[in-house]
């Protein structure tokens, strides 16, 4: 079985017009002024991190809370992300194909330049194991050479 990245509609969350990190950890949802993120996610900076990639979360500690119950292993680990750069692709990619037990669940939000040179932001959904869901990544990775995004393009900045 493999992964294939599906294209979603957006969700409801503003992104910053620059990345401030490799890959930007998004919330599951937000509640007034605190973001509200997997559990499954808890250590994915540092994570990230330990790989040579950096990894932010959208919000401060301060108001970030987290969804689920710390301390017991996930068996899907969920994630919302924003990747912007190659680093950032190649870390995901390589902390994925770690996971060995349970299943991955991704949005991944990909920027890509338009002819009028505007951001527009594009979202996909996927599922599998971690070497599946790295495997899918590669679809949607720009700089990747393994394989063209779903949509035949390959013309704008990750993110």
């Amino acid at each position: 079985m493999s992964a294939t990245a599906r294209p979603i509609n957006a969700p409801d969350l503003l992104l910053p017009d620059e990345l401030p990190a490799d890959i930007l950890i998004l919330p599951r949802e937000i509640d007034g002024d605190m973001g509200l993120y997997d559990d499954s996610v808890v250590t994915l900076a540092k994570g990230l991190q330990r790989l040579g990639t950096t990894a932010t979360y959208l919000h401060e500690a301060d108001s970030r809370e987290w969804i689920g119950e710390k301390g017991i292993d996930a068996i899907v680990l969920s994630l919302i992300i924003g990747i912007g750069s190659s680093a950032g692709w190649a870390g995901i990619a390589a902390l994925l194909r770690g996971c060995t037990s349970g299943a991955v669940r991704a949005k991944v939000a990909r920027c890509k330049q338009t002819s009028a040179g505007d951001n527009e932001w594009e979202w996909f959904e996927i599922e599998g194991s971690g070497a599946e869901v790295a495997d899918a990544l590669k679809t949607l990775n720009p700089g990747s050479t393994s394989g063209n995004p779903p949509d035949g393009e390959d013309d704008g900045d990750a993110a």
